[in-house]
């Protein structure tokens, strides 16, 4: 459980501060001392409202500090997301009585979990350059050394986490794990010659800093897929927002015509409350049957799909969930696992038993299954308002809007 530490807490929290400045001197780190932290800083956290504990068995096991505050020689470090929303974290603390139990990773999860929330997109802090066991936490973790700052115990590393970064990138590669591709060095060429109608099977990816020449790039983008018999499709990075406006002259005159379209990401956080139709029967398929393609995207109008997903239970991490009615599949939807992040690639309901329940009960299954596997990061982003409505009683909170750039060739 976590909570706010309150006036009434400040001894106990004391206690926690000495015995942890004591274990860290036994083990020859001086971080901390008398000087700081001091009561009177835990006392200033306290009224600020930004004091928070982890209780174990009723004590304080944990405390933390989350704030936008910092010294000003975090202005030196070369953080890489100037521009993002960010919170900083002090004082981080984990009682020795609960050490290496993986208590401090369990507590920045919950910390980067409940940011995420809140649309914050990064944290930054600073760590003792001779604590092997902060340092150790936070590289394995994925936090960025961006710079470092002098003071009066010596140096600390300046670091930061995009909390959304993993996102980001599974959202730009996850057509790996629908379709054939080559990796340039600009980026990616991702073709489906048994399947062009497919826009995501059929793309090219392509990233700003790794772009020398833009006009060989775009020539060599449409010669690849023009050879193929397909029509050159382009995507640019979703953290690159902006690229293809910095590059419409050349897209023009290259034979391009681009445009934008808003993403807005969604990521489980929340309770599931929806209580779907019993009459509804939700599985998790392992193997393709005909079926499938006839009852549900047939009948949806998207045959197209039929092969994505054909492709995509050819992966092991590809969890394929289908909805029965009254003994017919009449919906699915599918989703891949990578590293802890699950991306929700398509959710489909045959025409005709729309607006039934069949989409939440679906997803309401999908949600179970993430909670039960405690899959770190789960997210999708909404295709229009009923979907968002229901993701939200899912459990999905909005977290951040993108402007996804696209580019296709006037043939």
């Amino acid at each position: 459980m976590y909570r706010l530490v309150q006036e009434a807490d400040i001894v106990e929290v004391g206690k926690l501060i000495k015995l942890a400045v004591d274990e860290m001197e036994s083990q020859g780190i001086y971080q901390w001392d008398d000087i700081y932290p001091t009561v009177d800083d835990f006392m200033c956290d306290i009224k600020k409202q930004q004091l928070y504990a982890g209780i174990i068995n009723g004590e304080i096991a944990v405390v933390y500090v989350v704030n936008k505050e910092c010294d000003e020689a975090y202005e030196t470090g070369a953080w890489k997301y100037q521009n993002s929303e960010y919170r900083v974290i002090h004082r981080f603390c984990v009682n020795p009585k609960y050490q290496n139990k993986g208590i401090a990773k369990a507590v920045l999860k919950h910390i980067e979990k409940e940011l995420v929330t809140q649309k914050v997109e990064t944290i930054r802090l600073d760590v003792y350059s001779e604590n092997p066991y902060a340092l150790k936490l936070y590289f394995n973790n994925a936090y960025e050394k961006v710079g470092f700052a002098d003071w009066r115990k010596g140096r600390f590393f300046l670091m930061e986490k995009n909390l959304l970064a993993s996102i980001y990138t599974e959202e730009d590669l996850f057509p790996k794990e629908i379709t054939t591709y080559e990796q340039k060095t600009y980026g990616y060429l991702f073709y489906n010659e048994q399947n062009k109608d497919s826009y995501d099977s059929n793309h090219a990816l392509i990233f700003r800093d790794k772009i020398t020449n833009i006009n060989d790039v775009l020539s060599d983008i449409k010669n690849f897929y023009l050879e193929k018999g397909i029509t050159p499709n382009i995507y640019q990075s979703i953290s690159e927002e902006g690229f293809f406006e910095e590059i419409a002259d050349e897209l023009e005159k290259n034979g391009f015509e681009y445009w934008t379209e808003t993403q807005n990401y969604m990521v489980l956080s929340d309770k599931n409350t929806i209580n779907h139709n019993s009459g509804i029967e939700v599985k998790i398929i392992s193997e393709w049957n005909d079926e499938y393609g006839k009852e549900i995207f047939e009948k949806s109008g998207e045959p197209w799909g039929i092969d994505v997903l054909k492709r995509a239970l050819l992966n092991d991490n590809t969890v394929f969930f289908v909805a029965y009615y009254k003994g017919t599949p009449v919906g699915m939807t599918y989703c891949h696992i990578t590293d802890g992040v699950c991306r929700v690639d398509y959710l489909l309901v045959a025409t005709e038993y729309r607006n039934v329940g069949i989409g939440r009960a679906i997803i309401s299954s999908f949600v179970d299954y993430c909670n039960v596997n405690a899959i770190e990061i789960c997210y999708l982003w909404p295709d229009g308002e009923t979907a968002e409505k229901i993701y939200y009683e899912a459990g999905f909170r909005h977290v951040q809007t993108k402007i996804a750039g696209r580019a296709v060739y006037k043939i």
